[in-house]
């Protein structure tokens, strides 16, 4: 049993990465493999999406032409699981929201949006602060809601 415990200490030990550490020593840790990452990349500044997010984008698209909320909402949970870092998820993401009557949220994965768009998506942007605008419109919030149309003016 000690032989057993001891080899997967060594395993253990090999599979660890040193890392530098500000005072010029190292630490020991796991590799950067080993954080979450997005599952898309980039390709000449634009955005390779995801085969299974684009699938799971789609559907939630049908279910939201066809009012079933709660299942589009699912359909895109699962495809932020996937990808996180997806501009479109976010925006689709706070559409159902939107449609569901939860403002609050649905302006703060508009926002999310927004920060996640490249500057080659101009008019998604602008459309990610005209969803914002009218979330703070339904809550009675005029002044922010002029501030995100002045926002998408400006794009």
């Amino acid at each position: 049993m000690n032989a057993i415990a001891s080899a997967l200490c060594l395993l253990m030990i090999s599979c660890t990465t040193l890392h530098e550490s500000e005072d010029g020593g190292f630490l020991g840790g796991t590799s950067d493999s080993l954080k979450p990452r997005p599952n898309s990349r980039q390709s000449q500044g634009r955005r390779i999406q995801n085969r299974a997010v684009a699938s799971l984008i789609s559907k939630s698209k049908q279910h939201l032409e066809s009012g079933r909320l709660d299942q589009a909402v699912s359909s895109l949970e699962r495809a932020y699981g996937i990808d996180y870092q997806d501009p479109e998820v976010s925006l689709m993401m706070a559409k159902a929201l939107f449609a569901k009557g939860n403002e609050a949220q649905a302006e703060q994965w508009a926002l999310r949006s927004v920060n996640l768009w490249g500057p080659s998506d101009s008019h998604r942007r602008r459309e990610s602060w005209e969803l914002i605008s009218r979330c703070r419109i339904r809550r009675g919030d005029y002044s922010g809601a002029n501030e995100a149309i002045k926002k998408a003016q400006e794009i």
